[in-house]
């Protein structure tokens, strides 16, 4: 038998205490109903998961990070999972984190400490080419088109190259994969 809600609810509290990292976290059972969220603003508890990444999270009960989604609430997001298991090893259903790409996360604080005033900027990209982090927001879960040092990145390369912008400016661009999400990270200077 799964704990009863209050008692999920203690236990995300507890983690949401631990860490900032996430503006949301859910558990949902093994047939995708949440049985506990935070916040509670929200309202994700007792509704039943529909976006393609909890459904995903459902059907591989593995550990994962998602692809920038828009969620049903508007907002662009990622989703990380953790599978949870019962005592007798079957699959209990996961535990949820997601950070809303648009809004103040710990990767955006993270990554905005580098946004300088000489026009120097970090982006984030995910395997299927789209931005997860960028300083202008409006880009954030829109496709990267041709930029040689994302694709490199991508490919698994790091290093350096001299780009041309759109607006037909130069850029020192350094780059380099980060394969525990399939991620790429550049970094681009005038």
């Amino acid at each position: 038998n799964p704990p009863a809600p209050a008692a999920l609810q203690e236990e995300l509290s507890r983690t949401a205490r631990m860490t900032r990292n996430f503006n949301s976290i859910f558990y949902s059972d093994a047939s995708g109903h949440v049985l506990a969220a935070l916040p509670a603003a929200d309202k994700l508890a007792g509704t039943t998961l529909i976006s393609t990444p909890s459904l995903e999270a459902l059907a591989i009960q593995t550990r994962q990070i998602s692809a920038p989604f828009l969620a049903p609430s508007g907002r662009w997001l990622i989703l990380l999972s953790h599978p949870v298991y019962n005592r007798d090893g079957g699959y209990a259903g996961f535990v949820g984190g997601t950070i809303y790409l648009h809004a103040p996360n710990a990767l955006q604080a993270l990554l905005d400490e580098h946004y300088n005033d000489d026009g120097s900027y970090v982006s984030v990209v995910d395997q299927h080419r789209l931005f997860i982090y960028n300083p202008v927001k409006q880009r954030i879960g829109t496709s990267v088109q041709g930029n040689p040092a994302v694709l490199a990145a991508l490919r698994g390369e790091n290093g350096s190259m001299l780009l041309t912008d759109a607006g037909h400016s130069d850029k020192l661009a350094g780059y380099a994969p980060i394969p525990e999400t399939g991620w790429a990270i550049v970094v681009q200077r005038p």
